[in-house]
């Protein structure tokens, strides 16, 4: 979801009179490497080409997409959310747009207090192939994974099926992961899955390829 917060306070001659923040860093997935062309009513100082592979030139770019976004699409075809964290700290953002994304995404913000879930270990499994969960039918789970009374799931309901995956990635074993999980399945949902921001770094540290897999 996109937020919004007024800028005309603070805003410089033509840019806009908002500026734009959404919550879910998973909506930014912009490109991460090569060559970024802005739109022209983007573009400062007529320059529209920058170059990703040069930390100095991304810095700026993203400081002019974060200060000039008019549309949801200036920020989600644009910015990509691994690069963000990581030149975040050294932006030159004004205050209050620099607020704004901290307000919506606290993590941002230098040194924030730990939570238990930016904390605790999380498990993997030792090979993405080692995957080889049923695609089918009904599936119970252990406590530690769901302590409800009926920790049972219908793989053929999309909605159970994502809540299984979520619970499992999140909680499980590696021997749950492997006995629950199917890799198609995973790989097809895991853009979709709502993960502690910890959990989902964890694994596509270990295992990259799943964010090609959208």
């Amino acid at each position: 979801m996109l937020v919004t917060l007024p800028a005309r306070v603070t805003a410089d001659r033509g840019l806009p009179v908002s500026w734009l923040a959404t919550d879910n860093l998973q909506d930014l997935r912009g490109p991460s490497e090569g060559i970024v062309v802005l739109p022209p009513h983007l573009a400062a100082d007529g320059v529209r080409d920058y170059d990703l592979a040069d930390p100095d030139e991304g810095a700026r770019l993203y400081e002019i997409v974060l200060r000039r976004a008019v549309t949801a699409e200036d920020l989600t075809g644009t910015i990509n959310k691994d690069l963000l964290l990581r030149w975040w700290p050294t932006l030159d953002l004004p205050p209050r747009l620099r607020e704004l994304w901290e307000l919506v995404q606290p993590f941002l913000k230098p040194n924030p207090r730990p939570s238990f879930a930016s904390l605790r270990p999380y498990a993997t499994p030792p090979r993405l192939n080692d995957l080889h969960g049923p695609t089918t039918g009904i599936i119970r789970v252990r406590p530690h994974i769901d302590t409800s009374p009926h920790p049972v799931y219908d793989l053929d309901s999309p909605d159970q099926l994502r809540q299984l995956y979520r619970a499992v990635v999140r909680d499980g074993t590696p021997e749950d992961q492997m006995s629950i999980l199917d890799l198609p399945t995973l790989e097809r949902i895991w853009s979709e899955l709502d993960l502690p921001v910890r959990c989902r770094q964890v694994w596509e540290a270990r295992f990259p390829e799943l964010t090609r897999s959208f």
